[in-house]
Protein backbone atom coordinates (compact mmCIF):
# COMPACT_ATOMS: atom_id res chain seq x y z
CA UNK A 1 0.00 0.00 0.00
CA UNK A 2 2.61 2.20 0.98
CA UNK A 3 4.23 2.41 -3.01
CA UNK A 4 1.27 4.25 -4.06
CA UNK A 5 1.50 6.78 -1.17
CA UNK A 6 3.22 10.00 -2.14
CA UNK A 7 2.40 13.97 -2.67
CA UNK A 8 3.71 17.06 -1.34
CA UNK A 9 4.06 18.20 2.22
CA UNK A 10 2.97 21.64 3.77
CA UNK A 11 6.25 23.22 2.57
CA UNK A 12 5.68 22.23 -0.52
CA UNK A 13 8.12 19.52 -1.05
CA UNK A 14 7.33 15.45 -2.77
CA UNK A 15 7.28 12.79 -0.23
CA UNK A 16 6.86 9.30 -0.74
CA UNK A 17 5.99 6.86 2.15
CA UNK A 18 8.57 4.48 0.97
CA UNK A 19 11.22 7.16 2.07
CA UNK A 20 13.60 5.67 4.72
CA UNK A 21 13.90 9.08 6.76
CA UNK A 22 10.17 8.63 6.90
CA UNK A 23 9.78 4.97 7.66
CA UNK A 24 12.40 5.10 10.52
CA UNK A 25 10.51 7.99 12.45
CA UNK A 26 7.50 5.80 12.15
CA UNK A 27 9.59 3.15 13.31
CA UNK A 28 11.19 4.88 15.51
CA UNK A 29 7.81 5.53 17.20
CA UNK A 30 6.85 2.50 17.76
CA UNK A 31 10.10 1.83 19.48
CA UNK A 32 9.89 4.43 22.17
CA UNK A 33 6.15 4.30 22.38
CA UNK A 34 6.80 0.44 23.36
CA UNK A 35 9.81 1.53 25.76
CA UNK A 36 7.54 3.96 27.45
CA UNK A 37 4.24 2.04 27.93
CA UNK A 38 6.96 -1.05 28.81
CA UNK A 39 9.02 0.71 31.68
CA UNK A 40 6.06 2.69 32.91
CA UNK A 41 3.46 -0.65 33.78
CA UNK A 42 5.38 -3.52 33.55
CA UNK A 43 9.18 -2.49 34.84
CA UNK A 44 12.19 -0.41 33.61
CA UNK A 45 14.32 -2.65 31.32
CA UNK A 46 18.03 -2.75 32.23
CA UNK A 47 20.99 -1.10 29.79
CA UNK A 48 21.52 -4.68 28.24
CA UNK A 49 17.46 -5.15 27.70
CA UNK A 50 17.37 -1.94 25.87
CA UNK A 51 20.27 -2.71 23.74
CA UNK A 52 18.64 -6.30 23.05
CA UNK A 53 15.06 -4.81 22.14
CA UNK A 54 16.58 -2.20 20.09
CA UNK A 55 18.44 -4.75 18.07
CA UNK A 56 15.45 -6.62 17.55
CA UNK A 57 13.50 -4.04 16.19
CA UNK A 58 16.38 -3.32 13.47
CA UNK A 59 15.18 -6.45 12.41
CA UNK A 60 11.28 -5.11 12.50
CA UNK A 61 12.63 -1.78 10.42
CA UNK A 62 14.19 -3.92 7.94
CA UNK A 63 10.67 -5.80 7.24
CA UNK A 64 9.23 -2.18 6.72
CA UNK A 65 11.89 -1.23 3.84
CA UNK A 66 14.38 0.62 6.23
CA UNK A 67 18.22 -0.33 5.20
CA UNK A 68 19.57 -2.03 8.43
CA UNK A 69 22.43 0.77 7.54
CA UNK A 70 19.97 3.92 7.78
CA UNK A 71 19.10 2.78 11.56
CA UNK A 72 21.18 4.60 14.28
CA UNK A 73 23.74 1.71 14.73
CA UNK A 74 22.70 0.98 18.95
CA UNK A 75 20.04 2.10 21.49
CA UNK A 76 22.73 5.02 22.47
CA UNK A 77 22.28 6.28 19.32
CA UNK A 78 19.08 5.97 18.55
CA UNK A 79 18.55 8.08 21.96
CA UNK A 80 20.36 10.37 19.86
CA UNK A 81 18.33 10.17 16.99
CA UNK A 82 15.42 10.63 19.17
CA UNK A 83 15.85 13.35 20.86
CA UNK A 84 17.41 15.23 17.73
CA UNK A 85 14.08 14.80 16.04
CA UNK A 86 12.16 16.00 18.51
CA UNK A 87 14.17 19.24 19.00
CA UNK A 88 15.15 19.48 15.63
CA UNK A 89 12.85 17.50 13.09
CA UNK A 90 9.27 17.37 14.33
CA UNK A 91 6.65 19.96 13.19
CA UNK A 92 3.32 20.54 14.25
CA UNK A 93 1.24 20.96 11.25
CA UNK A 94 -2.50 21.60 10.55
CA UNK A 95 -2.10 17.87 9.60
CA UNK A 96 -0.42 16.37 13.17
CA UNK A 97 -3.29 18.49 14.35
CA UNK A 98 -5.91 16.35 12.93
CA UNK A 99 -4.36 13.47 13.26
CA UNK A 100 -4.34 13.80 16.95
CA UNK A 101 -8.06 14.81 17.01
CA UNK A 102 -9.24 11.84 15.40
CA UNK A 103 -6.39 9.30 17.47
CA UNK A 104 -8.06 11.45 20.78
CA UNK A 105 -11.50 11.34 20.05
CA UNK A 106 -12.49 8.77 17.53
CA UNK A 107 -15.97 8.24 16.77
CA UNK A 108 -17.14 5.64 19.08
CA UNK A 109 -20.75 4.74 20.81
CA UNK A 110 -20.98 6.53 24.46
CA UNK A 111 -20.54 2.92 25.85
CA UNK A 112 -16.22 3.30 25.18
CA UNK A 113 -16.05 6.61 26.36
CA UNK A 114 -14.80 5.52 29.85
CA UNK A 115 -12.13 3.12 28.09
CA UNK A 116 -11.64 6.03 25.91
CA UNK A 117 -10.70 8.46 28.51
CA UNK A 118 -8.32 6.01 29.75
CA UNK A 119 -6.28 5.77 26.44
CA UNK A 120 -6.90 9.47 26.18
CA UNK A 121 -4.89 9.83 29.20
CA UNK A 122 -1.80 7.64 28.74
CA UNK A 123 -1.50 8.50 25.54
CA UNK A 124 -1.23 12.22 25.65
CA UNK A 125 0.24 11.50 29.50
CA UNK A 126 3.57 9.36 27.31
CA UNK A 127 4.30 12.31 24.74
CA UNK A 128 7.26 14.31 25.03
CA UNK A 129 6.23 17.67 26.92
CA UNK A 130 7.04 19.62 24.33
CA UNK A 131 4.79 17.96 22.03
CA UNK A 132 2.52 18.04 24.06
CA UNK A 133 2.55 21.75 24.53
CA UNK A 134 2.83 22.14 20.68
CA UNK A 135 -0.57 20.40 20.32
CA UNK A 136 -2.22 22.74 23.26
CA UNK A 137 -3.56 19.36 24.92
CA UNK A 138 -4.64 19.94 28.47
CA UNK A 139 -2.37 18.59 31.00
CA UNK A 140 -1.48 19.56 34.68
CA UNK A 141 -0.62 17.96 38.22
CA UNK A 142 -4.12 16.19 38.43
CA UNK A 143 -3.40 14.72 35.15
CA UNK A 144 -0.22 13.57 36.54
CA UNK A 145 -1.05 11.83 39.45
CA UNK A 146 -4.01 10.22 37.87
CA UNK A 147 -1.41 8.77 35.61
CA UNK A 148 0.80 7.76 38.05
CA UNK A 149 -2.33 5.92 39.75
CA UNK A 150 -3.04 4.34 36.80
CA UNK A 151 0.65 2.65 36.36
CA UNK A 152 0.54 1.68 40.33
CA UNK A 153 -2.53 -0.20 40.12
CA UNK A 154 -1.71 -2.16 36.52
CA UNK A 155 1.31 -3.15 38.24
CA UNK A 156 0.04 -4.20 41.05
CA UNK A 157 -3.13 -5.68 39.16
CA UNK A 158 -0.47 -7.58 36.32
CA UNK A 159 0.51 -10.44 38.55
CA UNK A 160 -2.39 -11.55 39.44
CA UNK A 161 -4.07 -12.40 36.05
CA UNK A 162 -3.94 -15.48 34.34
CA UNK A 163 -1.49 -15.39 31.10
CA UNK A 164 -4.74 -15.70 28.89
CA UNK A 165 -5.17 -12.27 29.89
CA UNK A 166 -1.59 -10.78 30.26
CA UNK A 167 -0.23 -12.36 27.33
CA UNK A 168 -0.90 -12.00 23.35
CA UNK A 169 -1.52 -15.71 21.99
CA UNK A 170 1.80 -15.68 20.17
CA UNK A 171 3.74 -15.00 23.64
CA UNK A 172 1.56 -17.40 25.59
CA UNK A 173 2.70 -20.09 22.68
CA UNK A 174 6.34 -18.95 23.35
CA UNK A 175 6.31 -19.89 27.00
CA UNK A 176 7.51 -23.50 27.91
CA UNK A 177 6.01 -25.47 30.60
Amino acid sequence: MHERVSGIDDRGEPYRALDPELLLWVHATLIDTSLIIYSRYVRPLRAAELERYYEEMKTLGEAYSIPRDAMPVDYAAFRRYWDSMLRDGLRVTETTHDVADAVLRPDLTPLAWPAVELLRMVTVGTLPPKLRKDLALPWGTARDRALAGSQLAIRRLMPLLPAIVRRFPKARSAVVG
